[in-house]
């Protein structure tokens, strides 16, 4: 990130389409996101929600304009170095079974490995105070030896985000990360994902469905509809809940 770019991500007239398909899956002229802003993403099913966020780690290529990530243009053979910066927070947790919640927290650190070190998944005693001070900081620490399965789907997501702190990333994108949690976990997640934007100054961005949780905890919140970009304002504005009506009517 250059010393005069506020911007932890930018749009410019990017656009994804998909084989066989008549419409653009995610189109959007003009848009930038701040650096540790808070950012919900909202609009119905279908509306390029989980496109617009794999997008920007790359996971799902851009084919016309520009998307840069702290002032960087990123294409296919820099996605090593895209990956170091942004990581992701799945509805499904996207956790390995059958490793412990330690091991997995240890993913994380692959993405700040090169060659053999990488591909052998080596980990030295820097990943591993890493990774347990990532557990510290989700509430986690004593699962630590406990296998993944052993834990609740709110537990699940904690030792997800505790990866992405592993990982040191600038950015984590979640998308959909309480769909399948109750309504207690699911304003957990978002009160945990709002602590490590505030005290870590990463830049959050979470696809939501529930307009409570938009209004309470972030700082903007974009829209989408149809894969184009309906508006991007301050979650509390009094237009918020028109424009949630618009959207998903």
């Amino acid at each position: 990130m250059t010393a005069d770019n506020k911007h932890a991500i930018e749009f410019n007239q990017v656009r994804i389409s998909y084989p066989g398909a008549r419409d653009y899956a995610l189109r959007i002229d003009k848009l930038s996101v701040n650096c540790a802003d808070f950012v919900a993403v909202i609009g119905p099913s279908g509306a390029g929600k989980s496109t617009f966020l794999r997008s920007i780690n790359g996971l799902i290529p851009h084919q016309q304009g520009e998307l840069r990530v702290f002032g960087q243009s990123y294409r296919q053979r820099d996605l090593v170095r895209l990956r170091q910066q942004v990581s992701m927070v799945f509805q499904n947790f996207n956790l390995s079974p059958r490793m412990s919640v330690l091991d997995n927290v240890l993913i994380g650190r692959l993405a700040q490995k090169k060659g053999m070190l990488k591909a052998l998944a080596r980990f030295n005693d820097e990943d591993r105070e890493i990774a347990f001070l990532a557990l510290q900081k989700v509430g986690m620490l004593s699962y630590a030896l406990r296998d993944i399965r052993q834990l609740s789907g709110g537990q699940k997501q904690r030792v997800a985000i505790a990866r992405c702190l592993a990982q040191q990333a600038k950015i984590i994108l979640a998308d959909e990360p309480v769909a399948s949690l109750d309504p207690i976990n699911a304003r957990r997640i978002i009160e945990l994902l709002k602590e490590l934007n505030q005290e870590q100054h990463i830049t959050v961005l979470v696809n939501l469905h529930q307009v409570e949780l938009v209004e309470k905890y972030f700082s903007s919140v974009i829209g989408l509809k149809h894969g184009r970009l309906e508006f991007h304002q301050d979650s509390q504005q009094q237009t918020i809940t028109k424009d949630w009506n618009r959207i998903y009517g």
